[in-house]
């Protein structure tokens, strides 16, 4: 008797901690009544790929202006260099007139004219190689420095349409993952309202196009 006596506070106990445990479990997998679950099906195939992403930033660069390479930086550097093979012509002209004076008298120079003696005409040519500048222009400092403002330029606006582009695609994932008649959905489509029409100024209209034949 007495060892049943001892034994039953510990059989309580452990149906106690038994039960406690169950109903946390089960409270966990019921859902709050009133709140719809938030859907698992996330879509796997997502429209921005890195090939989508390397097309919008070089329409981005053909919009403002830059281009995606500096190939004719490239080619008004060698004309600097090539150009050393043509002379600087100098021409100069020139006229010599020597001049006596003619009078009554030797002495008297009142009512003197002058004629003139002699004309020279003078012409001169001149031709001058700088074969310097096949190695080493003036010109090539401003051209190097135009390129690397034009390599920062093209960073930051890739930089800038790439957060856009990740901002667009988050709020389409929410908007595919989220009740029609959340709140969050509307927050969603407002964001990526936001995000299409930056990147369609950006890129000059590119991505409208690409959106037309991306998937809804």
């Amino acid at each position: 008797m007495d060892c049943h006596a001892r034994m039953r506070p510990l059989v309580l106990a452990f149906l106690l901690v038994a039960g406690a445990l169950l109903y946390c479990v089960c409270a966990r997998a019921e859902p709050v009544a009133g709140v719809a679950p938030r859907p698992l099906a996330v879509p796997l195939r997502l429209p921005v790929t890195r090939e989508v992403a390397k097309n919008m930033v070089a329409a981005a660069w053909r919009a403002t202006g830059l281009g995606t390479d500096d190939d004719h930086l490239e080619g008004m550097l060698a004309r600097t260099h090539s150009s050393a093979l043509l002379p600087e012509v100098h021409v100069r002209a020139a006229r010599k007139i020597d001049d006596e004076i003619y009078g009554p008298t030797p002495a008297d120079i009142t009512y003197s004219v002058a004629y003139p003696d002699r004309v020279e005409n003078l012409f001169e040519a001149r031709l001058t190689w700088k074969l310097d500048r096949l190695v080493y222009s003036n010109e090539e400092p401003s051209i190097e420095r135009l390129k690397l403002e034009r390599v920062d330029a093209r960073a930051r606006i890739a930089a800038h349409v790439l957060a856009v582009l990740s901002e667009w695609q988050r709020a389409w994932v929410d908007l595919h993952s989220l009740p029609e008649d959340a709140p969050a959905s509307l927050d969603a489509t407002m964001r990526m309202s936001d995000a299409e029409a930056s990147l369609d100024v950006v890129t000059g209209g590119f991505f409208s196009r690409w959106r037309a034949r991306a998937p809804p």
